[in-house]
């Protein structure tokens, strides 16, 4: 396990940090209200010269790209190539990490998370993410997991209701939880404590889902119902998924992004970075000659 992953996976993000809410970086803004079902335009994220270091070490190194808005955007690479870095520092949550910090500028259309104006808690509002682990709230039911963000934000009574039976819906749960919503979501098989925490993520309507790995501790079963949920709620979200397969970002993803060494080598079509990719280093690893 390489020191990147390591901090990763021990890194446990607080309630504060998953589960506050409203869709924009404003900290006064009102959040949408709109079904989930109904197709919304999305907000694109653009890096620019983005550097990130654990300490002393440069992990990584002055990448720039963009993400369109409603598509989902796949990043791959080697273990320890800084796919899960980049993807903690479009919300901000590297920075959280002792000694971790990041410099460059990440745009949600035209604000800069990192604008020493912007507040933080607010840019996690803003900016979803799913970890590679499932991780419902264990002494919480699963109803009080998808509220839980809405109840920080001050959500009450028939609002909060429906908001979470509306996330439980989308993320296609509603029918398998709708008779034991007060049951510990720690009681759900692995695929569904997934949807269950993604339901969190959207309940309080973000602009942007980040997810870093999401099945890759799923069966092949609870990973398709996934990348089903994937593809529906592009319709709503600009999604960017960290994945180690390769099959799975031709899948699921519209654009893939190659990172090697923690540099950005190649980023383009997901059909152009599998069969006529630029750069030899992509070709060799999208082949499975190193990696």
């Amino acid at each position: 396990m390489t020191q990147e992953t390591s901090e990763i996976m021990a890194f446990q993000p607080t309630e504060h940090d998953l589960m506050t809410s409203g869709p924009q970086i404003q900290p006064d803004a009102k959040p949408a209200t709109s079904a989930m079902s109904r197709p919304v335009r999305g907000h694109s994220v653009v890096i620019q010269g983005l550097h990130a270091y654990y300490g002393s070490a440069h992990t990584i190194k002055g990448i720039d790209i963009t993400f369109a808005a409603n598509e989902v955007s796949a990043i791959i690479g080697p273990s320890g190539c800084g796919k899960s870095t980049m993807v903690r520092c479009i919300n901000r949550m590297h920075e959280e990490i002792p000694g971790a910090r990041a410099e460059g500028s990440v745009m949600l259309d035209d604000e800069d998370v990192y604008s020493p104006k912007v507040d933080v808690t607010a840019v996690r509002r803003a900016i979803g993410m799913v970890f590679q682990r499932p991780n419902p709230f264990p002494t919480l039911s699963i109803f009080d997991n998808v509220a839980a963000g809405l109840k920080l934000a001050g959500t009450r009574g028939e609002n909060m209701r429906e908001r979470v039976h509306r996330a439980l819906r989308a993320v296609g749960l509603w029918e398998e939880v709708k008779n034991r919503l007060n049951s510990p979501g720690i009681g759900l098989s692995g695929g569904q404590q997934q949807r269950l925490c993604i339901a969190r993520t959207i309940a309080v309507e973000p602009e942007v889902i980040l997810m870093d790995e999401p099945c890759s501790a799923l069966d092949p079963v609870a990973t398709l119902r996934v990348e089903e949920l994937i593809d529906e709620l592009k319709e709503r979200y600009t999604i960017v998924i960290v994945t180690h397969n390769m099959q799975q970002a031709a899948r699921v993803a519209k654009t893939t992004a190659f990172m090697l060494d923690g540099e950005l080598i190649e980023h383009a079509a997901t059909d152009k970075i599998f069969t006529k990719p630029t750069d030899e280093h992509t070709e060799r690893y999208v082949t499975g000659k190193f990696g």
